[in-house]
């Protein structure tokens, strides 16, 4: 099938999609390093999501979409955004989860989600996908993102429960529920990060400033957290506990 470059892509009359064409798709295609026939099935994913969260609204360019302010920018509330809720319920991305990480994980690109009605626009829908589900952000961008998730207070010596509890949840999804083995992988990530010099000197507190530092010197690996995210476990720890 030949794709028309100057034809604006549409989807369905029952979809909100936004009127772009081939070349403002390709645009968004490399601004997040995402497939351009994943950001055709994304915009769709996405208006569906919109007009589930009650929107009427349809945003008919480029630049409102990408470049749209923060949602937590006053602005923002103007612009077209996926509840919260919707986005949690309906998304493969986020439906598995636990609830309680699912609200850090909007607020670590973006949104406000102390509002009455938390909404994520376009951009934070795109950035989500680019970090969780792609993994083609970039290192700076998913460091950002998951030591905001991990300090959501901006305090930098972050509680060992508190660390544990969210990697616990992280790991185990929706279904994460207190036991006899309470935070049984969590302990085993928290050894790691003992191993790399990461906490405060009484080992109960993560160090946010040294986090930061060793994922960017490349000593942990920032993958680490999508491997969590996606999978549960993983392999690398053993490694890093035993050397």
């Amino acid at each position: 099938m030949t794709i028309n470059q100057d034809k604006p892509f549409q989807g369905s009359s029952k979809d909100l999609v936004p009127d772009l064409n081939y070349r403002q798709i390709k645009r968004i295609a490399k601004k997040y390093k995402i497939p351009i026939n994943q950001v055709y099935e994304l915009i769709t994913q996405y208006n569906g999501l919109v007009k589930i969260s009650d929107q009427d609204v349809k945003v008919s360019n480029e630049e409102d979409m990408v470049n749209s302010p923060r949602s937590d920018d006053e602005e923002a509330k103007k612009l077209l955004g996926v509840k919260a809720e919707t986005l949690s319920k309906y998304t493969r991305l986020l439906s598995d989860k636990h609830p309680d990480i699912i609200p850090k994980i909007l607020k670590g690109v973006g949104v406000d989600i102390g509002s009455k009605d938390p909404r994520v626009n376009l951009r934070s829908f795109l950035n989500l996908n680019s970090i969780l589900d792609f993994g083609t952000a970039s290192k700076s961008e998913l460091i950002q993102f998951w030591t905001r998730i991990l300090d959501p207070d901006n305090i930098m010596n972050v509680e060992k429960f508190q660390v544990m509890d969210f990697l616990e949840k992280l790991s185990k999804g929706r279904f994460t529920r207190s036991n006899n083995d309470e935070f049984s992988y969590a302990k085993d990530v928290w050894k790691f990060f003992i191993s790399k010099e990461v906490v405060t000197p009484k080992g109960d507190k993560l160090d946010i400033h040294k986090l930061r530092a060793s994922l960017e010197k490349g000593s942990i690996d920032i993958k680490i957290f999508g491997d969590i995210f996606k999978s549960g476990f993983n392999p690398s720890l053993n490694k890093d506990d035993d050397s």
